[in-house]
C-alpha cells in the first residue's frame, strides 16, 4: 500500500488539532490495515530546543504500518490571488498519499492563476492543497464532498465556523469570496475574490 502522510503545524512551542491527525490516522489504519494497531503520533513528536519559538514549522510524517520518515522545515504562507477551475471527476484522494502526482498534473494546468480549484461534475472539491469555504455574505458553506476530509475543515465544522453544503461551479456567482485553509494556515489567511476564479477554457 501507498505511503501515507500527515502534515502537522508547530507553533509557539505546540502541536495543532493533534487529536484530529490521529483521527485520522486512526481511519486509515481502519480501512486499509484493520488487523494492525494505528501509530500513535504523539510517540514520535518532539519540539526540538533549535527551533524559533515565534516561527511555524511543517512536521511531515510519512507512514505506513511504520512511520517511514519525519521531516520538519519552516513553514511560510504561499501567497494565492487567484484560482482556475480544474474538472477532475475521476480524481480520487480519500487518504492523504503521499504521492501527489495526479494533482501535481491537475496543478500544472493552472495557466496564470495561483492555484487550482477542483470540481467533480461542476461541484467544488477541494484546492491543490487546501479546502476551502465560500461566502455568501452570511456565512461560511464548505463542499460537502471534498476530495481530503482535512483536519482543519473538521475542527471548523465542529466550531460551527463553516457548513457543510453542496456547491455547484455555477452558483459560485452568489458568493463573494473563498477563503483556503489547512493544517498549516487559519481561516481567513487566504481569501480569493470570487470574480478572481476563472472557469477552465
Amino acid at each position: 500500500m501507498y505511503p501515507l502522510l500527515e502534515t502537522i503545524r508547530c507553533e509557539g512551542g505546540k502541536f495543532y488539532n493533534l487529536e484530529a491527525h490521529q483521527q485520522r490516522v486512526n481511519r486509515a489504519f481502519q480501512e486499509l490495515w484493520p488487523q494492525e494497531t494505528p501509530i500513535q503520533l504523539q510517540e514520535y513528536l518532539q519540539i526540538s530546543t533549535k527551533l524559533n519559538i515565534k516561527q511555524s514549522y511543517k512536521y511531515r510524517i510519512v507512514y505506513g504500518l511504520q512511520v517511514k520518515e519525519i521531516t520538519i522545515t519552516p513553514y511560510r504562507i504561499r501567497p494565492i490571488q487567484s484560482l482556475r477551475l480544474i474538472e477532475a471527476p475521476e480524481l480520487q484522494y480519500h487518504h492523504k498519499k503521499e504521492d501527489r502526482n495526479a494533482l501535481k498534473v491537475l496543478f500544472d494546468q493552472r495557466g496564470d492563476c495561483d492555484d487550482i480549484l477542483i470540481t467533480q461534475n461542476g461541484y467544488l472539491t477541494d484546492t491543490y492543497y487546501c479546502n476551502l469555504a465560500c461566502w455568501n455574505g452570511k456565512q461560511w458553506l464548505t463542499p460537502e464532498n471534498p476530495l481530503l476530509r482535512g483536519t482543519q475543515r473538521a475542527k471548523l465544522i465542529q466550531e460551527k465556523v463553516i457548513i457543510p453544503a453542496s456547491i455547484h461551479q455555477n452558483d459560485l456567482k452568489n458568493f463573494e469570496k473563498v477563503m483556503l485553509f489547512n493544517a498549516m494556515i487559519d481561516p481567513e489567511v487566504l481569501v480569493v475574490d470570487v470574480d478572481n476564479i476563472s472557469f477552465n477554457r
